[in-house]
């Protein structure tokens, strides 16, 4: 999906936002106060829209309002994918699985289970886990895929030690 006009694009709102778009709705105009930042961050493309917390909505808008260099925003670019804000008209809800592409419906079922997964679970999937090299060799179809996957995962269990040091250690199934 792309942008829906030269004054419109998308906005991803997180559930715990507290700021003017917490409270979107279709068919409001929503405004910041005064003109300076935090400012609306309307995305032109669906593909430019960044996820910085989970869960949210995503809103199509138009653009009311948009700021300037005038208003203070430097940086400013024509070509930046993205337009600042001081108001925009919420068109219409975009289902947020919209932002994973074909497979968004089952990517947002990933997340939403690994949310709500605990030290025990996380622990039982690093237990199932083959390296990558094992699996495509370096190089292989897929490899790629594969290893940002497997870079995430040991980025995203980082937290939890007892994860991380199993799947540091070699093993005697799958040397490392």
């Amino acid at each position: 999906m792309t942008g829906v006009g030269p004054r419109q694009g998308f906005v991803y709102v997180s559930v715990v936002d507290s700021t003017a778009m917490a409270k979107a709705e279709a068919g409001r105009t929503v405004r910041i106060p005064g003109r300076g930042p935090p400012w609306i961050a309307v995305d032109h493309e669906l593909s430019s829209v960044v996820v910085a917390r989970w869960p949210g909505r995503l809103w199509a808008v138009e653009i009311v309002d948009a700021v300037t260099a005038q208003d203070g925003a430097g940086g400013l670019r024509a070509d930046a994918g993205y337009t600042r804000a001081a108001a925009v008209k919420i068109l219409h809800a975009v289902p947020v699985a919209a932002l994973f592409g074909a497979h968004g419906a089952e990517v947002c079922a990933v997340i939403e289970a690994a949310a709500k997964l605990d030290l025990a679970g996380a622990e039982r999937l690093a237990e199932m886990r083959v390296p990558v090299m094992h699996r495509t060799g370096y190089g292989g179809a897929g490899s790629s895929a594969r290893t940002s996957l497997s870079m995430a995962t040991m980025i995203w269990m980082a937290p939890w030690p007892s994860v991380r040091r199993r799947q540091d250690r070699p093993s005697a199934k799958h040397p490392g």
